[in-house]
């Protein structure tokens, strides 16, 4: 264990993790800003215990702060080992004046000594390290500044009530209906707002404007609803019909002129079975073939359990002729060749519709997806209110009644969000990451040039200056080491020997054995 940790704490292992940790906690510093680009900003978090309320945006300007300094101390821990090892390899490596080996060893604490251009012109290498130590955490500004608050539109989704077709709404029928003195209750069509939005639809060819919960909103509603499914009649049948409508123009002259004609098949003469024969389908009807009238009702057969239905023909061609002149039937009649006569079925669909809103402006999509069966005509009411009773083939069920709709709902609120310029913080700590790893290449290189590693500890100091040579001896009262420096000894030189020459003249050497170790060694270790 004690072997495992000395080897995390060598230089090479400070370098090479300080750097490589810096690193993670820029992209970590990213991830963290990028996660909050869109969010809104929080009211606040009220502290306890005080009076005193964080904003989000405090919060989060914190965190961003923090991953600066982290990153800025790691990058600092890497450039520091860098540093010590350039500057003793560079030291040992020549005989220098000990103002200025004092100075260089200070690189990475007093950071005046990079504008001190003797040292510039003695050590350029070290030196461009320590400017570089000391610039750091200008990296480190920029980065939390990234983080910015702005005005925009976020997309939010929540339950709410929407806008929905109320098919509860009495407005869909005249009920009840006055008879006299009293009030039936007997459908007689829409109410007058119904006719009002039909007709407003049908004129502007889309759904009229509906009031958004926002004006930057969207939702979807799934819901039953009634549907015409429309197919051109059979090839017979239309030539019965343009028959029928010749006879009807015919008998007034071919004085009037239909540029839409709708009816519904009627029952047959008993008044309780459907007309099969053509005559039940055909628009105009007529006793004496002098008199034609069209087909009262919207749709039919007004027959329990019989599908209703109704006959649409359109006559563009006849539109233009202005009723006011006389026209020959031979000018008429052949404009009703070019009829398109549909038959409409009334079902059950399944409504899918997608409300859009962009500015206020409304898209509404709808598609039909998939049908429940036709519907038959209804005799009468089928209770007194809402809650009353509906019964299908399968037997009697409760009663549905729906006041509201609940649908989730998507909006847009413009409001304070958060946004990152990722950019500025890539470029700043970019620039860190580049020369921290510059430095920590220097100072690998030095390492293996030397041979090993240096540290700012005091035992490196202790058995590094046991060899040093000096040029002057160090007066008792300087030797409490103690500033400022004594200019003596600021002006003398230091050199450091060889590693054969101190084994040389060391206790035990060639110099020893040859009668020169009093003198030699005291003078390699004090002068």
């Amino acid at each position: 264990m004690a072997k495992y940790l000395a080897t995390l704490q060598s230089a090479p292992a400070i370098m090479l993790l300080a750097l490589f940790s810096g690193v993670g906690f820029t992209i970590g510093h990213h991830f963290f800003y990028h996660s909050l680009v869109g969010q809104a900003v929080s009211s606040g978090y009220h502290v306890p215990g005080v009076n005193f309320t964080i904003s989000g945006q405090q919060i989060n300007i914190a965190v961003g702060s923090a991953f600066a300094f982290i990153v800025k101390a790691l990058f600092g821990v890497a450039m520091s080992s860098a540093y010590n090892q350039i500057a003793w390899r560079t030291i040992k490596g020549r005989t220098s004046e000990i103002g200025a080996v004092d100075d260089l060893l200070a690189g990475t604490t007093n950071g005046l000594v990079i504008f001190k251009f003797s040292l510039w012109k003695r050590y350029p290498i070290p030196m461009l390290l320590a400017v570089i130590f000391w610039t750091l955490p200008i990296a480190s500004i920029f980065p939390p500044a990234t983080l910015t608050v702005q005005l925009t539109g976020l997309a939010k989704s929540t339950l709410q009530r929407v806008p929905r077709v109320d098919f509860l709404s009495l407005n869909f029928a005249k009920l009840p209906v006055p008879v006299g003195t009293s009030l039936a209750w007997v459908y007689r069509g829409p109410q007058y707002s119904v006719e009002q939005v039909v007709a407003g639809t049908l004129g502007g060819g889309q759904i009229l404007p509906i009031s958004a919960p926002s004006p930057n909103s969207s939702w979807a509603i799934n819901f039953l609803g009634p549907a015409l499914k429309c197919n051109p009649v059979e090839s017979s049948l239309h030539k019965s019909i343009i028959q029928n409508i010749i006879e009807a123009v015919s008998a007034r002259a071919c004085q009037d002129s239909y540029g839409y004609l709708s009816w519904a098949p009627q029952l047959s003469s008993d008044g309780y079975t459907l007309d099969l024969t053509t005559n039940g389908s055909l628009p105009f009807t007529s006793n004496d073939n002098a008199t034609y009238v069209l087909r009262p009702g919207a749709l039919g057969p007004k027959l329990i359990d019989a599908p209703l239905s109704l006959y649409v023909a359109t006559i563009p061609s006849m539109i233009p002729y202005d009723l006011s002149n006389s026209y020959s039937c031979d000018q008429v009649i052949p404009t009703l060749q070019s009829t398109a006569i549909l038959k409409c079925d009334l079902y059950n669909a399944s409504y899918v519709t997608n409300f859009t809103y962009l500015s206020g402006a409304q898209n509404v999509d709808i598609m039909i997806n998939g049908s429940h069966g036709a519907v038959p005509y209804l005799p009468s009411v089928g209770g007194a209110s809402p809650f009353g009773g509906q019964y299908d083939d399968a037997g009697a069920v409760p009663g549905t009644f729906n006041l509201t709709r609940i649908e989730n709902f998507a909006y847009e609120a413009v409001m304070e969000a958060f946004g990152a310029v990722m950019e500025i913080l890539w470029i700043a700590y970019g620039i860190a990451i580049l020369v921290v790893l510059i430095g920590a290449i220097v100072g690998l290189t030095s390492r293996i040039m030397s041979g090993g590693s240096y540290s700012s500890k005091f035992s490196t100091f202790m058995r590094v200056t046991q060899g040093a040579h000096l040029s002057t001896s160090v007066r008792e009262k300087d030797l409490d080491g103690k500033d400022p420096l004594p200019e003596y000894i600021s002006k003398g030189t230091i050199s450091w020997p060889t590693s054969e020459d101190l084994v040389y003249y060391m206790p035990g050497g060639k110099g020893e054995a040859q009668g020169g170790s009093a003198a030699q060694s005291s003078q390699l270790l004090r002068e």
